[in-house]
Formats: C-alpha cells, structure tokens, sequence
C-alpha cells in the first residue's frame, strides 16, 4: 500500500426532485467514477450516481449524488498510486456515496435508496493524470 498521508471526503452535488408518482418501478441508475491527478502527490476519485424518470423508465425521484475523495501520497510511483485508487481509493469512498444517497432520499420522506455494493474491478474510471 503506498504512503497515504491525507484524505479528504467531499460532497460535491447532492439534490433530489420528488416526482409525485406511486406504483412500481425499475430502479436503473447510472453510476460515474472518474481519477484525476491533481498535482504530483494528490490524486482524487470522484463517484457519482444519478437518477433520472424518463418516459421509458418513470422513477419516483430525479436524484443526482456525487462525491470526491482526496488522496495525499508521499513519494510514490504514479502505477502504484493508479492501482490504490482503482481499488482501495474506490472503496474507501464509495460507502460515502452509498450513505449520501440514502440519506438524502431519506430526508426528502420518500422510499429510501441503499445503493448496491459494488466490486470495484468492475468499475470502468475515466482517467486524468495531466496536471
């Protein structure tokens, strides 16, 4: 494991729009995960999920989540810190995401949202490593 000297948990978007509907649903949401480098010792993994009721997919909710996780490494490779944040990075602050959502729609008084766990190799990221 590299050197981790930091790490910072930021809510970058949280909203909810309450649609109004009952009935049953497919609940169909459309994750993001994105790695950027931010200078040559700070990596950040941004996750997201989104919502959105369509007319070939009504949802009782229009719901957009995102959170970033800011990581500080002390004289590590670039490969290994890739492989922290494809893996361990991911599943460190993914459980953020998995709790914002809930809560958030638990607040809103609608049917609460548990997102699935999910196996972080079969995340496909974008990747930005210019800084």
């Amino acid at each position: 494991m590299p050197a981790l000297t930091k790490m910072t948990i930021v809510i970058n978007e949280a909203s909810i729009i309450n649609n109004n509907m009952k009935g049953n649903y497919t609940f169909s949401p459309l994750f993001s995960a994105a790695i950027n480098r931010n200078n040559d010792d700070c990596y950040s993994i941004s996750l997201g999920v989104k919502v959105n009721s369509t007319i070939e997919n009504p949802f009782p909710i229009d719901l957009i989540a995102r959170v970033t996780g800011i990581f500080e490494f002390v004289n590590e490779d670039k490969e290994t810190i890739v492989r922290f944040m494809k893996r361990e990075g991911f599943q460190m602050v993914y459980p953020y995401l998995r709790s914002l959502t809930t809560n958030l729609t638990t607040l809103a008084l609608v049917n609460p949202i548990v997102l699935p766990i999910l196996d972080a190799s079969k995340i496909v990221f974008t990747e930005n490593y210019n800084s």
